[in-house]
């Protein structure tokens, strides 16, 4: 059901300020979960990197979760203003299939990079000799980071084209 042009929206008036900070976190979201991922790889070529994998283990998890719930708070004025009234209106379903897809990229990162973290907390905190198990985590990690940061990257070049084909906050 779509709105008349009249009624008013959950946040409407905040949309634009919403915007530019789901930009932002989505910018922490993208470089948090790519370092978490490039800090994975190399831990497994060669020394554990503790440090990062434990830093960028709590970040990339908080960015996601932070965009992920900046987006449903947009979502609405998005669904009415952007969708209904432009998208739909105007026979453009390819953008609204391609704004779905960005939408389910984003929420398929979230427990990949919550599973990563969580393992990769493990892995900095393993001391085992066995190195072959290490080898293992490590190959884990990297795997679950690298999509989930392939995932956010995409759902972050998706949303800022449909951004600049039709902004949410503008008529």
């Amino acid at each position: 059901m779509i709105a008349q042009a009249g009624r008013a929206i959950f946040l409407e008036p905040l949309a634009r300020t919403l915007l530019l900070v789901h930009a932002i976190v989505g910018f922490t979201t993208v470089f948090s979960c790519t370092h978490h991922a490039v800090y994975a790889w190399l831990s497994l070529r060669g020394p554990k990197r503790v440090p990062q994998l434990l830093r960028f283990g709590w970040i990339a998890p908080l960015a996601v979760g932070a965009q992920l719930l900046l987006g449903l708070v947009l979502y609405p004025t998005y669904r009415v203003r952007v969708r209904g009234a432009h998208f739909d209106h105007e026979n453009l379903n390819w953008l609204s299939q391609l704004f779905d897809f960005k939408e389910h990229s984003a929420a398929l990162a979230l427990p990949l990079v919550l599973a990563a973290a969580l393992i990769g907390r493990a892995l900095a905190k393993e001391s085992s000799p066995d190195a072959d198990a290490q080898k293992k985590i490590a190959r884990a990690v990297a795997a679950l980071s690298t999509t989930a940061a392939a995932l956010v990257w995409a759902a972050a070049l998706i949303g800022l084209y449909i951004t600049a084909r039709h902004p949410v906050g503008l008529p």
